[in-house]
């Protein structure tokens, strides 16, 4: 649990636009954003209900804190400093106690078996997948969701150009194919026509 969770939603989005700001005065780099995207990814959110979510790259922890609403606990990766200290920065603002960031590459969490150490049983991974290398990729397809029981990934349809690993987890029909050759079912394709080339692909067992 955290200290916002009767506040919902809108007061930990209106604390990450603050902060934002303030970040921005200061001169940092700042990816997440208060938007269409983050809402419509909210709503998807309570598929990771009760569980130890493993999140592939937390940035500045915004969609860490929403997940925590909903998780058991949630175990954030982020190999970027100063985005992991905009993450720490954000969740002690927040008062999570129910979130663990780990700065660092995914295959360091992975060599260190924290995964395990953690008892994951569940991925969210947003707009990230096909940033990582092949031997994080196969990893995680072949040793931490066979163990999971719930998935999230959202693709990004129209960054052809984004580095591609050699499954290709640009494009949600790949992380589809990716997700049931570690033993899942489909359990929802979340798009809105409102927002191109976003799709969220929620998987479970």
């Amino acid at each position: 649990m955290t200290k916002q969770n009767k506040s919902g939603n809108s007061l930990i989005l209106r604390d990450f636009s603050e902060l934002r700001k303030q970040w921005q005065r200061e001169g940092q780099e700042v990816y997440q954003n208060v938007n269409d995207r983050v809402m419509s990814l909210a709503e998807c959110l309570p598929v990771l209900k009760d569980r130890v979510v493993l999140e592939i790259g937390s940035n500045s922890s915004l969609h860490t804190v929403l997940a925590a609403q909903h998780a058991k606990q949630v175990i954030a990766v982020e190999p970027d400093a100063d985005f992991y200290m905009q993450a720490v920065e954000f969740t002690q603002a927040c008062g999570v106690d129910n979130v663990v960031l780990f700065h660092g590459s995914l295959q360091e969490f992975f060599d260190k078996n924290l995964h395990e150490k953690y008892g994951v049983d569940s991925v969210l991974a947003v707009r990230v997948l096909y940033h990582l290398p092949a031997q994080s990729t196969k990893f995680l397809k072949d040793s931490v969701l066979p163990k999971c029981k719930s998935a999230f990934l959202v693709s990004r349809e129209n960054k052809k150009h984004k580095p591609q690993n050699i499954f290709n987890l640009h494009k949600a029909k790949h992380i589809r194919k990716y997700l049931m050759s570690a033993g899942f079912e489909m359990h929802n394709i979340h798009c809105r026509a409102d927002i191109p080339n976003d799709v969220k692909v929620i998987a479970k067992k």
